[in-house]
């Protein structure tokens, strides 16, 4: 039986031979040699291969940028919904505007979320940071207080630090 990770790694390999998908080099590589270690089991997802030569980090900047905007337009699009959109639904008779605001809130939210799980593997960030950004797509305010260590592992990476694209 095949677990969950083996079956979206055997899809991404083949999506990506049949060139459906565009990935950068370095990701197709890991994905070619496999996601792990030789040697390291499938379950076993702590042994990640993060490092490049010399045992230096390697941070995907661009997909941490991305991320800080996505958790700002987030959190932003909460605040419009809360505090523009319902009260035009309850005090000037408008509920169309909720259906607009929430339709885009609704896609920029679960974007979000899809963006912190890939971002687990692609940035890579902490699995508890994931969390937190998951958990705090939901809350109201919180996808702002989540990109303050985003935005400080953004700042604290040296020039290169960035993976190859």
């Amino acid at each position: 039986m095949w677990t969950c990770g083996q079956r979206f790694y055997t899809l991404a390999v083949a999506l990506l031979d049949a060139g459906a998908i565009a990935l950068p080099r370095d990701t197709i590589c890991r994905l070619r040699n496999g996601p792990y270690p030789p040697g390291t089991p499938w379950a076993s997802r702590n042994k990640r291969n993060d490092t490049m030569h010399g045992g230096v980090k390697m941070i995907n900047l661009t997909y941490l940028r991305w991320l800080i905007i996505m958790g700002l337009l987030e959190g932003t699009s909460t605040l419009v919904l809360f505090g523009v959109a319902m009260p035009l639904k309850y005090y000037a008779d408008m509920p169309m505007a909720v259906t607009i605001v929430g339709m885009i809130h609704g896609l920029l939210f679960i974007g979000l979320a899809a963006m912190f799980i890939i971002g687990r593997n692609v940035v890579p960030i902490s699995s508890k940071l994931m969390w937190w950004g998951l958990i705090g797509a939901v809350v109201p305010l919180v996808p702002f207080i989540v990109d303050i260590p985003l935005y400080r592992m953004l700042h604290s990476a040296k020039p290169g630090d960035e993976e190859a694209a």
